[in-house]
């Protein structure tokens, strides 16, 4: 069996096999589910952005994937989730992954 990133696992109490739920969907009807965004860097990167939780789901962080299907674990998520705010988090990340190389 193959688990994608981005994808969470739960398994149901009764039930005998791994019931796999996208990422899109909520645990509690009060949590809000966010699209994946297209974001466009300075240097004309473009990415599809999701949310993901990392760990114990302390650290919310935005997974990056590329024209080339090369995945990154991006920039932890901060409080605004606009499509501006990500574009501008996104882009700042980048561009400093970019020189620290």
């Amino acid at each position: 069996m193959f688990l994608a990133l981005g994808t969470r696992y739960d398994l149901f109490a009764g039930d005998d096999f791994l019931h796999a739920n996208s990422t899109m969907n909520r645990r509690r009807k009060s949590d809000r589910a966010l699209p994946t965004l297209s974001v466009t860097t300075t240097d004309g990167t473009t990415f599809r952005c999701s949310l993901s939780a990392i760990g114990r789901e302390t650290d919310p962080r935005w997974v990056l994937l590329d024209q080339n299907g090369l995945q990154y674990v991006g920039p932890t998520a901060e409080q605004d989730k606009s499509p501006e705010a990500v574009q501008r988090l996104v882009n700042d990340w980048w561009e400093g992954r970019k020189t620290a190389r």
